[in-house]
């Protein structure tokens, strides 16, 4: 999965990698409930997924305002990230998003992913 993301992205095709990325997502973020003792229905969607972590991450570290303020509007884009994948990926037969936006979308997703990798080092990687 990273290999088919890094790939594209390498190749500079940023809206080959919405599907794979948005399932690393869900593989990520359920690692980390899961080490945490909290499981997640098979259909729970990502944004649902992340808000149950933002959560157990308030509670376990001090964040500071904009942070926290931050993981919460990333519970939004999460959820607007579920109808692009949905919607404007290769995931089904879809229109798919310019390369300018898929660009962003990943950068965005990647920025979240890389600060999540970094409060969590231990526990990022299973």
């Amino acid at each position: 999965l990273i290999k088919d993301i890094e790939r594209d992205i390498n190749e500079n095709k940023p809206e080959a990698a919405m599907d794979h990325l948005h399932t690393y997502c869900i593989n990520k973020i359920t690692h980390l409930l899961k080490i945490r003792g909290i499981e997640c229905d098979k259909d729970e969607p990502l944004h649902s997924r992340f808000g149950k972590y933002r959560k157990e991450l308030v509670k376990e570290i001090r964040l500071t305002d904009f942070t926290d303020r931050a993981l919460k509007m990333a519970i939004s884009l999460f959820e607007s990230y579920n109808t692009i994948r949905n919607d404007h990926s290769f995931a089904h037969d879809n229109p798919i998003l310019t390369h300018s936006e898929a660009r962003y979308v990943f950068e965005t997703i990647s920025a979240l992913l890389i600060f999540l990798r970094s409060i969590e080092s231990v526990r990022y990687d299973p």
